[in-house]
């Protein structure tokens, strides 16, 4: 069951880890698209601004398998 409450305190959490000055962060997003082909993308420069609007931050491509499934995601490159 869907809770707004616990969703904003995971994205509090993840804009306290990645708030960090100094430290650069990946992150890996997996994927499964609707004729069920898998892969994922990892971004380099991961962090999530506070809120309360907690707006994720990716930097350059990092590495991919299934190029392009991402496009028009909605996260702001830095």
């Amino acid at each position: 069951m869907y809770s707004h409450n616990n969703c904003l305190t995971g994205l509090r959490l993840l804009h306290e880890l990645t708030a960090r000055r100094g430290k650069k962060h990946l992150v890996r997003l997996d994927f499964e698209s609707a004729n069920l082909t898998k892969g994922f993308d990892c971004f380099n420069d991961f962090l999530v601004d506070a809120g309360p609007g907690y707006i994720a931050h990716v930097g350059a491509r990092n590495s991919s398998l299934n190029l392009g499934m991402f496009a028009g995601s909605g996260f702001a490159n830095s």
